[in-house]
């Protein structure tokens, strides 16, 4: 990924700049597919001394207030995602981050796909080059990444992640940061 004769100790990465890698290959998908469209970002979200749970509730919920006021009728399905989220929400951490973001983002970041018919030679860069990007973002520092699961997951779809998601959220000590990948006809 990196220009020749550079080394990425270099490169002080800023979230714009994964934002600007991960639009340029939604909006790559975007003209391979027929009927999808791809929308990918990663942002912070503060932390405020909250623990993982409370800061993704809270960015999701903003969310579906503003979803809410816009679509006023649509408000029969409130009650039950206030209670998916205080009983189907669940975090899993993964052993290897590095492996599982690489196996999980093959679907988002792959040129490689049913849906594409296009078999490209090296199907992985993008993938192996979003987790060099990721780990120079974090620069030495310490941090989790994990994946939401559970019941919530199978009902968020409408408001949160259009007809397909998935959300990969990495924990340092004051930060919380989050990975989203979702596609939606």
């Amino acid at each position: 990924m990196y220009q020749h004769k550079q080394t990425r100790e270099n490169y002080n990465i800023k979230i714009e700049f994964i934002n600007g890698y991960l639009t340029s290959i939604a909006k790559l998908k975007d003209k391979l597919s027929k009927y999808l469209s791809h929308t990918y970002f990663f942002e912070e979200l503060p932390k405020n001394g909250q623990n993982l749970s409370d800061v993704v509730i809270k960015r999701i919920t903003n969310l579906m207030d503003s979803f809410y006021k816009s679509n006023p009728t649509w408000t029969y399905d409130k009650e039950l995602y206030e209670h998916q989220f205080q009983n189907g929400m669940n975090f899993q951490k993964p052993e290897k981050w590095k492996q599982d973001l690489g196996t999980n983002a093959k679907n988002w970041l792959s040129l490689n796909s049913e849906e594409h018919q296009i078999n490209y030679p090296v199907k992985d860069c993008l993938i192996e080059n979003f987790i060099e990007l990721i780990e120079d973002f974090f620069n030495n520092e310490n941090f989790k990444m994990y994946l939401m699961e559970g019941e919530i997951l199978n009902e968020l779809y409408h408001h949160w992640g259009g007809i397909g998601y998935q959300d990969f959220f990495f924990e340092t000590k004051e930060k919380i940061y989050l990975l989203h990948f979702e596609y939606c006809d």
